[in-house]
């Protein structure tokens, strides 16, 4: 999950948990600024939330080596 946008289906399947919690976890997570919500019914999944890393927090994981640079 980098620069794309995903679904709480897609987190979920990532983080080995249910659908539930993973909505939870990613709802705070956009409190918390660290994820942004690009759009509903995106991407193949009408009606569904999607979620994006904000990007100065892909940044920050780029410049501490956790994440490789995306090409722009």
């Amino acid at each position: 999950m980098g620069r794309e946008a995903f679904t709480v289906h897609d987190a979920a399947v990532e983080l080995e948990l249910p659908e539930e919690a993973a909505e939870e976890l990613l709802e705070r997570m956009v409190e918390g600024a660290v994820l942004t919500m690009p759009g509903i019914g995106t991407g193949g999944r009408p009606g569904r939330p999607r979620y994006q890393f904000h990007e100065l927090m892909r940044q920050a994981a780029c410049g501490s080596g956790a994440l490789e640079p995306v090409p722009q």
